[in-house]
């Protein structure tokens, strides 16, 4: 595993609940990145997040996505946060510059700007996060980094519990 300064490691879904409804709240200031394998990483970041979701508060993208395909997401949900859940972009150096100016509040695609205070939660896995092309280094260095390694008995206890909303 890759560590970074300030790599928060967590063992329990409370923890990780407590974390991501701090993040949806807009109160973390800078991109949340939530690291595990099979663990139900997406499905206990949607439990936290249910009283968001039953106002369609936010935005959820699931594995392949271009630039612009969040560029556009960004686009039509302005300062709601933005969840990418297994998508690949630790080798896409234009999902990652859309992303380093996505924590600054600055967007641009092809000549169009927005300014957005968007959150981004991204949900990845260990061997995909491992991956990063350098370029994405000092993206990832600005975010709050949970390495979320549940036992087996916290993920016995609590995935049959964790209904998505």
């Amino acid at each position: 595993m890759l560590y970074f300064a300030g790599t928060i490691r967590i063992r329990t879904y409370a923890e990780c609940h407590h974390l991501v409804r701090v993040w949806g709240a807009g109160k973390l200031g800078n991109p949340l990145i939530v690291i595990g394998n099979g663990i139900g990483k997406s499905r206990a970041a949607c439990y936290a997040l249910e009283p968001l979701a039953e106002a369609k508060n936010f935005e959820i993208i699931h594995g392949h996505a271009t630039a612009k395909q969040i560029f556009d997401t960004i686009e039509k949900n302005l300062n709601r946060p933005i969840i990418l859940d297994d998508v690949e972009i630790w080798d896409n150096p234009l999902i990652i510059s859309l992303l380093k100016h996505l924590s600054i509040g600055k967007v641009q695609w092809r000549g169009r700007e927005i300014k957005t205070k968007s959150p981004l939660l991204i949900l990845t896995n260990k061997q995909t996060f491992e991956k990063a092309k350098p370029e994405a280094l000092s993206f990832i260095n600005k975010c709050t980094i949970i390495d979320f390694d549940p036992s087996e008995k916290e993920i016995q206890d609590n995935m049959p519990n964790i209904k998505l909303p």
